[in-house]
């Protein structure tokens, strides 16, 4: 008796008929198995173990992968192959991405959920629950910020963390960092808002307000706000680098033709250089006091506390310390108000004026020994002894607008 023989082939193959009976024939595809029963016929010895089902898709995620049962084993009779498994149900909740991933979705953008969005026309950035339509921008964390560029000009701007901050309107270079409701806008560039509540900088360039709130730059080159409340730079000379500075205090205001100065902790003081380069207001200050004023032309001067003091016209290395309403006016340079009420020097130079002057002497003090009060009338080569006479233990001299009033015991 012959052995029998074995063919293979696929399953859109013809078998062959002159072949022995019991002759088998496997279907390489398929894995079923058939003998040859005679008269042309092909007997289905055994049926291949299909692959498994493809698994069931998760909602709105990936197809699970197909797992192909076992090749089918043949016994005597046959048995048919085992049926294998089905694929894994996917878990994602997204077509194509889970919660949180970053994907592209085949346009101008990356996302991954609502509170991630990246632009990569206008390669702009938000991460957070926030509205962006800049171009080369960024906003990072923080809520409910807003940076956009209506006219098409503005870009390369950035909010970090805070609330309800804005850039917008034709605005380059800057960023707000922290801090709620402030605002850089209108033509603005290469400036910053650090922290602080409803801080404001428009029209302008190179200006900082860091902290504090409800203070503001309009049309400011290079002015800083530190602290404080309602504080303000408002300067028209948008071509000139102002570099001046407020820190603290309430209400202050450095208004136009203002360079290299200061107002420190005071409350509703003032520069005004209104006018032309010839009325500027340069490297002086106001520190203390309340409704202080420096305007047109001043120069290296200063007003030290006090209150309702004026320095002004044409004036150069001069202060006022203290007191209440005095005036330094009209080229009085050089000079110095110390103390009083409602003093004026008007264009009198190297002067000082005071209401009252105690000099103080130990019991030793003579004043012809070189101390105490001496008087040169030839711009202080000599000078003169302008009192004779001994101090006594716990003597002073009392004078009234220069003149000697008392001798007090």
């Amino acid at each position: 008796m012959k052995g029998t023989i074995r063919y293979t082939g696929y399953s859109t193959d013809v078998k062959p008929t002159s072949v022995n009976i019991g002759d088998r024939f496997l279907e390489i595809d398929t894995q079923a198995e058939y003998i040859f029963a005679g008269f042309n016929k092909w007997n289905v010895l055994s049926s291949g173990g299909g692959g498994g089902g493809t698994g069931t898709q998760g909602p709105q995620g990936l197809i699970g992968p197909q797992l192909r049962g076992a090749q089918s084993w043949r016994g005597s009779q046959g048995l048919l192959g085992r049926t294998g498994n089905q694929g894994p149900v996917s878990t994602s909740s997204a077509i194509g991405s889970p919660v949180g991933s970053v994907q592209f979705n085949g346009s101008a953008t990356f996302s991954g959920d609502a509170n991630f969005l990246f632009n990569k026309n206008g390669s702009s950035l938000v991460v957070g629950s926030s509205s962006i339509s800049a171009s080369y921008s960024t906003i990072f964390g923080g809520y409910n910020h807003y940076l956009d560029d209506l006219v098409g000009n503005g870009g390369r701007n950035s909010i970090i963390g805070g609330y309800k901050n804005c850039i917008c309107y034709d605005t380059h270079n800057s960023v707000i960092i922290a801090g709620s409701q402030s605002n850089i806008s209108s033509s603005m560039y290469d400036s910053v808002i650090i922290g602080g509540y409803n801080n404001c900088a428009n029209e302008g360039c190179l200006s900082t307000i860091v902290g504090g709130s409800n203070n503001s730059t309009f049309q400011s080159t290079g002015g800083t706000i530190i602290g404080g409340n309602l504080n303000s730079f408002f300067d028209d000379f948008l071509y000139f680098d102002n570099k001046s500075v407020i820190i603290g205090g309430y209400n202050n205001c450095i208004l136009t033709n203002t360079f290299n100065s200061s107002i420190i902790s005071s409350s509703q003081s003032k520069f005004d250089g209104t006018g032309n380069e010839f009325t500027a207001i340069i490297d002086s200050a106001i520190i203390g006091g309340v409704s202080n004023l420096l305007c047109c032309g001043v120069c290296k001067s200063t007003i030290i506390g006090g209150q309702k003091h004026i320095i002004c016209c044409d004036i150069i290395n001069s202060v006022i310390i203290g007191g209440t309403g005095s005036i330094l006016h009209s080229k009085a340079s050089n000079s110095a108000i110390i103390g009083g009420k409602e003093l004026i020097l008007d264009g009198d130079q190297n002067t000082l004026l005071s209401p009252n002057i105690s000099v103080v002497g130990s019991s030793d003090f003579d004043i012809t020994d070189g101390g105490g009060i001496q008087v040169s009338s030839d711009g202080g080569s000599t000078y003169k002894i302008g009192i004779s006479c001994n101090f006594d233990t716990y003597t002073c001299l009392c004078f009234l607008n220069g003149i000697l009033v008392c001798k007090l015991p």
